[in-house]
């Protein structure tokens, strides 16, 4: 069953109030609505699969691979069931072989990388088995050498049985093509040309994609994580790891990274400074001092200046025990 959504949008202006004796009172301005956020472009063409080819089974930008037969009916875009629009695309019945639906992004494609991208999909499956050599549902990034085929896979969505609509996404950052520049034996596999691609192998049911996309995505400069989202009464420290991502924060630019560690009311309870020597800043906090509670970690990451460039912060609970209560 489809949903029809509709929002409907009321902008309300206040009267003008009473004039003074003898003058006319100019009329207030009208409140004007919020300037809507600009949409991040996506990168992929047709990701909704709204464009259908002549043929009425393709859908434009997007090519068909495997071993498939142009009459069957085993692949191609479908309107029986959808995320948004008309069109979902459905891949289905490839025991013994494999169908893929793919869309080239572009060439050289590392030296070319500039920002991270994030890459989402509404994935779709019925009865997608666990057999051998019976692979999931696969959604994501396949890249290629300069000549030949799959140099390795970046994977968003590996999905098994029968599963409602759910959207799936990652965020690709430089690193993840150059780890898989590492696993190259060869520099003729060294990863080159990529595409993103929904792939079925060898499963006797079904999988449908819908709503691809593919946007740039700002880095954040500062975040932080814990070794443990609580610590019990024994432990005698905490590990922070704090990710580093600003283009002035080199190791000799004289950066660093400090960290408190406050009470409910605000009050701090220790702090820390650690130099930034690289993308990955570890602080070990201890928990001796601190009664059983919540605290917040608050971490600022400060230039050579001593400025605070960026922020961060996240929750540390410290408990007498797996079961106690604060």
């Amino acid at each position: 069953m489809r949903h029809a959504w509709q929002v409907v949008c009321c902008l309300i202006t206040a009267a003008a109030g009473a004039a003074g004796a003898g003058e006319e009172s100019p009329a207030p301005p009208k409140p004007q609505p919020p300037a809507a956020a600009a949409a991040a472009e996506n990168l992929i063409r047709n990701g909704s699969f709204e464009i259908v080819a002549k043929d009425k089974r393709r859908a434009e930008n997007w090519g068909q691979g495997g071993r498939f037969q142009k009459d069957d009916t085993t692949w191609g875009v479908d309107d029986t069931t959808a995320v948004d629009g008309r069109y979902s695309y459905r891949l289905s019945g490839t025991a013994g072989r494999y169908l893929n639906v793919a869309q080239s992004i572009g060439d050289n494609l590392v030296s070319a990388w500039t920002r991270p991208l994030r890459l989402s999909v509404w994935v779709k499956t019925k009865d997608i088995a666990e057999g051998p050599g019976q692979y999931p549902a696969m959604f994501g990034i396949w890249t290629h050498p300069q000549k030949g085929w799959n140099s390795g896979t970046i994977n968003v969505a590996r999905v098994r049985g029968t599963t409602a609509w759910t959207r799936y996404e990652r965020v690709i950052r430089r690193e993840d093509f150059a780890w898989l520049g590492k696993r190259a034996k060869t520099e003729d596999r060294l990863p080159y040309r990529w595409e993103v691609r929904a792939n079925l192998t060898n499963q006797p049911g079904t999988m449908w994609i819908d709503k691809v996309e593919l946007v740039r995505v700002a880095e954040t400069p500062l975040a932080v994580a814990l070794d443990s989202k609580a610590y019990f009464a024994d432990r005698k420290t905490a590990r922070l790891t704090a990710t580093v991502r600003h283009p002035d924060a080199k190791p000799d630019a004289g950066w660093t990274l400090h960290v408190r560690v406050l009470d409910g009311a605000g009050g701090e309870n220790c702090a820390r400074d650690q130099k930034v020597a690289g993308e990955l800043v570890r602080v070990e906090l201890p928990l001796s001092p601190l009664a059983p509670g919540r605290y917040t970690v608050a971490a600022e990451l400060r230039n050579a200046e001593n400025a605070v460039v960026a922020e961060a912060e996240m929750e540390l609970n410290k408990v007498n025990g797996p079961f106690a209560d604060f």
